[in-house]
């Protein structure tokens, strides 16, 4: 039986704390059963920056991070989360990805540590803050307990069971000054494509080759020497796709997966013109945990 049912709430019912620990159970399910039933992938960072510094000192840290766990939890570092420890890299750590993981509250098990207690791994831990009361004329601020997500970074090839977790970095080594190597063709799963400035400029270079083709082909469809149906049909084909990619690269907004579209129907069109066999062949799926 699930432990994300919804509370029966009625009258004369004895409030325990369970029952509002229920409740938030039940809205955090809904929550994230309504983010999983959407088309695209509803994962992925909006805004994740390392800190450099750390790098050359051969530690990998987050200064800030915005986004969404695979899960279906929001997260923001450092605003509603804290930033994980920094992981040390050394020569025994190995290459691979680095995953910035949060645990899971198992069905029935511990979701909490309390403020006063030191941190058992669990998913949030307790934290005393000041909150006021936001009514005109209402009470002083009091103290209460929040929680906060406590997140960690995991080095390559260890487990993400009872995690869930995104990549942050490849490391590839260690440099001989001690700093951390990084894979930088690395890109991390985003929900935009304004997270990553890989994307900005794929999406220049591209809406830069289109004008260059349509100058050379619109000029040869205006008079130029040897024009042909060809030269008027990638005429068409530049000036019609230029549009959506120029708002795309203007807009940063898109999701990842919508700009893997527009480029794979965009390549497909200008197979018909540019191959041999006028078809286009087997392109690399979507990877969104991995999309680089």
């Amino acid at each position: 039986m699930s432990d994300a049912n919804r509370v029966l709430w009625s009258e004369g019912l004895f409030l325990r704390t369970q029952h509002f620990q229920q409740q938030d159970r039940f809205l955090e399910a809904t929550v994230r059963g309504a983010l999983r039933a959407g088309q695209l992938h509803t994962f992925g960072f909006q805004q994740l920056t390392l800190d450099q510094s750390l790098l050359d000192a051969g530690q990998i840290a987050i200064l800030s991070a915005r986004g969404i766990f695979p899960d279906g939890t929001p997260f923001s570092i450092p605003e509603m989360m804290d930033a994980p420890r920094p992981l040390p890299v050394t020569a025994d750590t190995g290459a691979g990805p680095v995953l910035i993981a949060l645990p899971l509250e198992p069905p029935g098990g511990v979701g909490f540590d309390p403020a006063h207690a030191a941190s058992t791994g669990a998913r949030y831990h307790g934290r005393i803050v000041s909150v006021r009361d936001a009514v005109q004329g209402g009470s002083d601020p009091e103290e209460i307990e929040i929680a906060r997500p406590q997140a960690l970074l995991l080095a390559p090839g260890k487990s993400v069971g009872g995690y869930t977790a995104l990549p942050v970095a490849d490391v590839k080594g260690v440099r001989a000054d001690g700093g951390v190597s990084l894979d930088e063709t690395f890109l991390p799963p985003t929900l935009i494509t304004g997270a990553v400035a890989w994307y900005r400029q794929l999406l220049l270079e591209v809406v830069t080759g289109l004008d260059q083709i349509a100058e050379a082909h619109g000029k040869m469809v205006m008079g130029g020497p040897g024009r042909s149906v060809e030269d008027l049909l990638m005429l068409h084909l530049a000036n019609a796709a230029r549009p959506r990619l120029a708002h795309m690269l203007t807009q940063d907004v898109f999701h990842p997966a919508e700009l893997y579209l527009e480029l794979a129907g965009l390549a497909g069109e200008m197979a018909t013109y540019g191959s041999s066999s006028r078809r286009l062949g087997e392109l690399p799926a979507y990877d969104h945990m991995a999309p680089g």
